[in-house]
């Protein structure tokens, strides 16, 4: 996988959130993906788990925007692409900052993906 298409499944992910559609963004992960969502106590391993998760986060955000930060990395394998960085999430006046990381399979699908807040500077 190389850095354009690790860059192009993100974007697709980005540009999925933003529609609000919980099924259609747990449809980007892998059967057997690890998910630590940027609010979620748990991690998830299933689809109905996720789903919950994106049903929940998503539920009255509308117009949702995703902006990336420029400290994105990204790594990429034979056939997996790492990506990491922060971003920011938009909504309703509302900015939520966050980073995140992602592993992509060779046909974009998300095998890992772990977001959190980030912390107040002391």
């Amino acid at each position: 996988m190389d850095k354009d298409a690790t860059l192009n499944a993100l974007n697709t992910w980005i540009e999925t959130m933003q529609t609000l559609n919980p099924q259609a963004v747990s449809d980007l992960y892998t059967e057997d993906s690890q998910f630590w969502g940027t609010l979620a106590a748990n991690l998830s391993t299933e689809e109905s788990l996720r789903l919950a998760y994106f049903n929940s986060f998503l539920d009255g955000k509308e117009g949702l925007s995703i902006k990336l930060n420029d400290d994105t990395k990204i790594h990429t394998f034979a056939d997996t692409g790492l990506i990491s960085g922060s971003y920011v999430f938009s909504f309703g006046g509302t900015s939520i900052p966050a980073r995140y990381s992602f592993t992509f399979n060779e046909e974009g699908k998300i095998l890992h993906h772990h977001s959190s807040l980030i912390p107040e500077q002391n």
